[in-house]
C-alpha cells in the first residue's frame, strides 16, 4: 500500500512541475512544442489511469460508475482539445495552456477521489 502512496506523490510532483512549466517565465516553456506535447501525453496518461483504475465492485452502482467513466474521459478529451487548440491557434497559446492545466488538475483530482 505504501508503494501506491509513493507513486501517487511522484505523480503529483510531476503534474505540478508540468503546470509550472506551462506558465513560468511568461509561458516561454509552454510555447515550446516538445514540452507541450509531453505535458499533453502526461495528461492523457493520467486520464487513462483514472479510467482504468475503477474498482470492480464499483460497477454495482451503475450511475456512479458511468459518471466516473464520463469524467475521466472528459479530462482526456480536454487535453486532446488543448493540443488541437495549441496547434491550430498559434497566436493564442494561453487558451491551450489553461485548458491543459485544467485537464491535469482535474485528472489528478479524479485519481484522488
Amino acid at each position: 500500500m505504501e508503494i501506491l502512496r509513493i507513486i501517487f506523490a511522484v505523480m503529483i510532483v510531476i503534474s505540478l512541475l508540468a503546470m509550472v512549466l506551462l506558465f513560468i517565465d511568461g509561458g516561454k516553456y509552454g510555447k515550446n512544442t516538445m514540452i507541450f506535447n509531453s505535458i499533453a501525453m502526461w495528461s492523457i496518461f493520467i486520464s487513462w489511469i483514472d479510467f482504468t483504475s475503477i474498482p470492480v465492485n464499483y460497477s454495482t452502482q451503475p450511475f456512479s460508475y458511468q459518471l466516473k467513466l464520463f469524467i475521466s474521459m472528459l479530462f482526456g478529451a480536454m487535453s486532446i482539445i488543448a493540443a488541437l487548440v495549441f496547434f491550430i491557434k498559434r497566436d493564442r497559446p494561453n487558451h491551450a495552456r489553461t485548458i491543459m492545466a485544467l485537464a491535469i488538475a482535474g485528472g489528478m483530482m479524479g485519481l484522488l477521489l
